[in-house]
């Protein structure tokens, strides 16, 4: 596990410098001065140069690479122009929310997948599966916004359920207030994992341990659960993690509509008002969250399947 992990590890940091380098590009040929619009239209050439010579921005292109990788490695995201504090104590006061949310709906959305998968296998082609089968194909042609508008209104304002916005204070409030993002989120990811689990799971029903087991006596409970639903969770896992990673971009709207102060609203806000080292970090912090996600899911392939180490 610990070779696995070191290769793993390792195969992260060209994805890190490959991440690093898009985000700084795409930052550096949006047009305009950026010194220009943090400072203002009446700011003086005489305080643009001094911006431009702080930030290194009079540097080569690949000099400035270099001191905004360094910067990264110190922990230094710059200075947010509209808050006037750290980017990295912004960021770091957002995440939670951002993280809550997105584990509240991949939670949901495994809760509500998983045995409708399940029942979808076990009863194929008959009118449960084909049932469920509609209302994963309904899932995938719904936006998640509009469906976060219509929820809004049904659960929210008409019949007063859930809070259409906020937040809260305490952490009671917070899960209170993430029902309806969450169920949102849910339902626009459960449908790839019912097709996925479901395929899954009736190609390991067709196999000869399978039959075995039911051969002996077992009952068809413990073939499922014990025998069969472990053998088909790799892709399902797969699914998981690459949506979650995914949610992360998906905040970005769904914090918007709902007003949830996370790093998805900030990027927004901070793309609205030009903050340009807010808008760097928060893309950053957002794309390395992913590849943490894709880490995880990586190390929950070996305590599935412990053969998956060796390769």
């Amino acid at each position: 596990m610990a070779v696995f992990l070191a290769r793993r590890i390792l195969g992260l940091i060209p994805l890190f410098l490959g991440i690093s380098l898009t985000i700084f590009l795409l930052i550096h040929f949006i047009p305009g001065d950026p010194a220009q619009v943090m400072l203002g239209f009446r700011a003086t050439p005489q305080a643009i140069a001094q911006l431009h010579h702080a930030w290194h921005l009079d540097d080569p292109l690949p000099l400035q690479y270099v001191h905004f990788v360094v910067r990264l490695l110190t922990g230094d995201l710059g200075q947010s122009v509209e808050y006037q504090q750290p980017v990295r104590d912004i960021l770091w006061s957002r995440v939670p929310e951002t993280l809550l949310l997105a584990c509240t709906s991949t939670l949901l959305s495994v809760a509500l997948g998983v045995p409708l998968a399940a029942a979808a296998a076990v009863w194929r082609d008959r009118w449960p599966d084909l049932g469920i089968r509609f209302f994963t194909v309904l899932g995938f042609t719904m936006p998640s916004f509009w469906l976060a508008l219509l929820l809004m209104l049904l659960l929210g304002a008409k019949v007063r359920l859930f809070p259409i916005a906020g937040y809260g204070t305490t952490f009671g409030d917070h899960l209170y207030h993430l029902i309806l993002p969450s169920i949102v989120i849910a339902l626009s990811i459960f449908p790839l994992i019912v097709r996925t689990l479901r395929a899954g799971l009736i190609d390991v029903m067709r196999m000869d341990y399978v039959k075995t087991a039911r051969a002996k006596g077992l009952r068809g409970a413990v073939v499922l659960y014990k025998h069969v639903l472990r053998n088909a969770l790799i892709p399902t896992v797969t699914v998981v993690g690459v949506n979650m990673g995914f949610l992360l971009g998906g905040a970005v709207v769904i914090e918007s509509v709902f007003g949830l102060p996370g790093v998805g609203f900030l990027l927004i806000d901070a793309i609205n008002n030009r903050d340009y080292p807010m808008v760097q970090a928060g893309a950053l912090v957002l794309a390395m969250v992913f590849v943490l996600v894709n880490l995880l899911t990586d190390i929950t392939y070996t305590l599935i399947d412990p053969r998956i180490r060796n390769h």
